[in-house]
């Protein structure tokens, strides 16, 4: 007796959902996947949830018996996901950025160079 595509492949008849989150860094992709990682899923059927991280993106796939238990599990994930951005974005170094430089020559063959420098947070950060 030949095996129907459900018999096969049961995760085809499951509803499926994907969501790539990319960061500014590799590093911070892996930051979010260790602090996201530990959250398993309160029931022990009906769902599925793979995270993992591929250069600077996060992806997370799920698989679930019912649209309900799907939309529960991934409004859950995009909750802590928003909580981990705001605390990643809170405790980031901050990073140096040049906003002005100027160069005056005098005639003593002395270069003097003025560099004002502010730590701001990189924009790039926010995601």
């Amino acid at each position: 007796m030949a095996a129907t595509d459900r018999e096969m492949n049961p995760e085809s008849e499951k509803l499926q959902f994907r969501l790539d989150v990319p960061f500014p860094s590799p590093r911070d992709a892996s930051i979010a996947l260790g602090s996201l990682s530990p959250d398993r899923e309160p029931r022990k059927g009906g769902i599925h949830k793979q995270l993992m991280v591929t250069d600077r993106t996060l992806t997370v796939r799920w698989s679930a018996d019912e649209a309900r238990i799907l939309r529960v599990s991934v409004n859950s994930f995009l909750d802590n996901l928003s909580l981990v951005l705001e605390t990643m974005q809170m405790f980031a170094p901050p990073r140096l950025t040049v906003t002005h430089t100027r160069t005056r020559t005098h005639t003593h063959t002395h270069t003097h160079t003025h560099t004002h420098a502010h730590a701001q947070l990189d924009p790039e950060r926010i995601v």
